[in-house]
């Protein structure tokens, strides 16, 4: 689930170069990809070697990834400061389901690489949380 999760987060990193000029939103979302990217790679090679599965063929399977898609419309058709409130938000919201996600691992692996990448993801979605509810206060003061 967190692979497809990623790959979600990717899709909306990838609109911002479109749809914003800010650099501070260009350079987050070059992160999000760089990382995540790396992060699935990570965990298809672990589900191979571990279980000798693939990842969800279906996205629509995993929870919360049909409102996803509905919310990433609306974002794709915004522009400018519409776009940087609407993809702020968004993200911290996928984000934070992503830390929720990533807290549950050392409760149901003893595996520690992936009980690593876990707490590699909290740190790193955190930290991108506080800065975009940062930019969003300095940004889109009401």
């Amino acid at each position: 689930e967190m692979i497809v999760h990623h790959q979600s987060a990717i899709v909306m990193a990838q609109l911002v170069p479109i749809h914003t000029k800010r650099p501070e939103l260009n350079t987050l979302a070059k992160s999000i990809i760089t990382e995540q990217s790396g992060e699935i790679a990570k965990m298809i090679t672990w589900l191979k070697q571990w279980y000798h599965e693939k990842p969800p063929a279906d996205a629509m399977s995993v929870p919360g990834m049909m409102e996803m898609m509905g919310a990433m419309d609306a974002l794709s058709s915004a522009q400018g400061a519409s776009f940087d409130k609407q993809f702020t938000t968004m993200m911290i919201q996928h984000h934070d389901q992503g830390v929720s996600m990533a807290q549950l691992i050392p409760q149901r692996t003893t595996q520690p690489t992936l009980i690593q990448l876990g707490q590699t993801m909290m740190k790193t979605q955190s930290a991108e949380i506080l800065q975009m509810k940062s930019w969003q206060q300095q940004w889109f003061k009401s």
